[in-house]
């Protein structure tokens, strides 16, 4: 359904005509180019509330633009999020920045052809182990500082200190007792040792870690030292929350992954499909004892889509994300079929397809 305004008005009477359901809208300008795609529970007030005068200037500068509204119906909440990812993945609107963009997570790596390696942050280094990941610098740069803080490796983002210039230069770290300084010639086995504790704890590992800076927080609060308790009761509950990020991430890379989403007051849900960071299925699957008959048509496509996906562009996907899926209070479930014998997908898709329906 196409509509027309003169976006001069402030609320334009062709917008009261929307539905108040859930769907899709599609702002286009004079050239019928889109600018926008955006979906709601309740079009037709979300539609209304680009023309307050309050909005921001993005927002006003938006609609002063818009002069063609396009709706698509959808059943429910989480239906209308797989269409709208489908539509800004076509026409690609100038105004969305979510699921429109590429995003380059940031890893810290170690290089191990090093003699002595250091720590840094990248996003495309092939040669170096990656932990991670994160999704922007500062991200990646605040659990660089704690996990420095924690075992002690250098924060100077350099990438080995084997070469001479990397010598001789032992900064005011190394005075305070918070760095190794393996630029001031420390024995290289002490300093591989905290290394391999550091990427022990960024792959999920680190729970004796976590018992010595509880040890300590104990210790320093019977000698009455308050303060180091205090800090060393904040380093603890930070290194919890970075360990269950760590260990609850999952590699795409050489893996065949399925993603279940679904809103707990629907009975839809969306299945995604990755191999090797591509996906390469997205489906709205509307009812749960379909289920195993579109599986069985899944696995019968799946054999030849695998075959082709050195040949498809990498398209990172932004729908499973956090954002994404508080906005819409849905549950997602990740099932990692790298492994499974193709006679145990089935079970094995089904059982989280039950876990989502409780």
């Amino acid at each position: 359904m196409k509509l027309l305004y003169n976006h001069r008005m402030k609320i334009p009477d062709a917008v009261f005509s929307l539905p108040a359901t859930p769907g899709c809208y599609i702002f286009r300008d004079k050239a019928g180019g889109c600018l926008y795609v955006g979906k709601s529970k309740n079009v037709r007030a979300r539609v209304r509330s680009y023309f307050n005068a309050g909005n921001p200037p993005k927002v006003l500068k938006l609609a002063a633009s818009v002069t063609q509204v396009e709706y698509r119906p959808a059943n429910n909440e989480i239906n209308a999020l797989f269409i709208e990812y489908n539509l800004i993945k076509h026409f690609k609107p100038v105004f969305n920045r979510q699921f429109n963009r590429d995003i380059h997570p940031y890893f810290i790596c170690v290089n191990r052809t090093k003699r002595i390696p250091g720590i840094y942050i990248s996003d495309n280094d092939v040669h170096a182990e990656k932990y991670g990941s994160f999704t922007s610098v500062y991200d990646a740069t605040e659990a660089l500082m704690l996990v420095s803080h924690v075992w002690k490796i250098p924060i100077c983002m350099q990438k080995s200190f084997d070469s001479p210039a990397s010598q001789d230069k032992a900064c005011l770290r190394l005075h305070i007792g918070k760095c190794f300084a393996p630029c001031e010639g420390v024995p290289r086995q002490e300093y591989m040792n905290e290394l391999d504790g550091l990427a022990d704890f960024l792959r999920g590992g680190g729970s004796e870690t976590l018992k010595r800076v509880a040890l300590e927080m104990n210790q320093a609060a019977d000698a009455m030292e308050y303060e180091k308790a205090a800090e060393l009761r904040n380093l603890h509950n930070k290194l919890i929350i970075l360990g269950r990020r760590v260990k609850g991430k999952i590699s795409f890379d050489n893996r065949r992954i399925c993603v279940f989403i679904r809103c707990p007051s629907d009975a839809d849900f969306m299945f995604m499909y990755f191999v090797d960071g591509c996906v390469l299925e997205a489906y709205s699957v509307a009812d749960i004892n379909a289920w195993e008959g579109y599986l069985l048509g899944f696995l019968a496509r799946q054999v030849k889509m695998d075959a082709k996906r050195n040949n498809l562009k990498h398209e990172q996907c932004e729908i499973y994300t956090p954002v994404a899926l508080m906005e819409i209070r849905a549950r997602k479930c990740i099932v990692d079929i790298t492994r499974t014998r193709p006679e145990n997908i089935a079970d094995k898709l089904n059982k989280a397809c039950r876990k989502l329906m409780r």
